[in-house]
């Protein structure tokens, strides 16, 4: 049986949304670590320490090797930034500015004027505007034609996507999601776990919320989490205003 849900069929507020401008000196005041991550790199993310927040700029120390320091980026490369608490990540857009000598690990970088919240949860909702090929379980124990529908997010381990029709809990249904960004595409078996009815002011529609029933190879599920990054960053960038 669908539960009744009348908000948004794409509001993902309760896991994504943007911060108040006026809440983000805050945040940065009271340090943390922050994760900077340069635009089109494919190099990990380098971690480091706000240790103060003067005007427009962060003061950072980073966590590496004296030989990675001594590489400092150039003035202005951009980053994406993940500042981490217990229950959030705030991500925001910086730019390096300048470094101190070494023996000291200290980054200038801009500070933002904006942020996007994320809520921490094991595997995180992507929200993401495409379109799959869905097999829905029948009256015979059997499987529907495909019929193309609308994907609203996908994570490590499932995803959520829009069906005119209820889909009872516990049934199976087929999914195919093609051309995902580095991963191709992903066919796979999902268990229905939520079917919640969305009033849209012209029709109803429900949200069937899946668990992948079968398990990536190590080799699938490498690709799929680079595949959520890329997703994770476009939307943020999106969320950012950045083009």
């Amino acid at each position: 049986m669908a539960t009744k849900e009348t908000s948004d069929p794409k509001d993902e507020s309760a896991f994504i949304e943007s911060v108040p401008s006026a809440a983000v000196p805050a945040l940065l005041d009271a340090g943390g670590t922050v994760y900077l991550l340069e635009e089109d790199s494919e190099e990990q993310a380098k971690k480091g320490r706000i240790t103060a927040h003067e005007g427009n700029r962060l003061i950072v120390r980073m966590q590496m090797t004296d030989e990675a320091y001594a590489q400092s980026p150039k003035q202005n490369t951009p980053f994406h930034a993940a500042l981490t608490s217990d229950t959030c990540t705030y991500h925001f857009v910086t730019k390096f500015t300048s470094s101190t000598p070494l023996p000291d690990h200290i980054w200038y970088i801009t500070a933002p004027t904006k942020m996007i919240r994320q809520q921490s949860r094991s595997f995180v909702r992507i929200p993401t505007l495409l379109t799959i090929r869905a097999r829905l379980p029948n009256s015979l124990g059997g499987l529907k034609n495909t019929k193309e529908m609308e994907l609203v997010d996908l994570s490590g381990d499932g995803l959520c996507f829009i069906s005119k029709e209820p889909v009872p809990e516990g049934t199976e249904v087929l999914v195919e999601i093609p051309d995902l960004p580095g991963f191709g595409t992903l066919a796979t078996t999902c268990l229905v776990r939520r079917c919640a009815e969305h009033k849209r002011p012209t029709n109803v529609v429900y949200h069937i919320g899946t668990q992948m029933a079968k398990e990536l190879t190590n080799a699938e599920r490498i690709k799929l989490e680079r595949c959520l990054a890329h997703l994770q960053r476009a939307y943020l960038k999106r969320g950012l205003g950045v083009k």
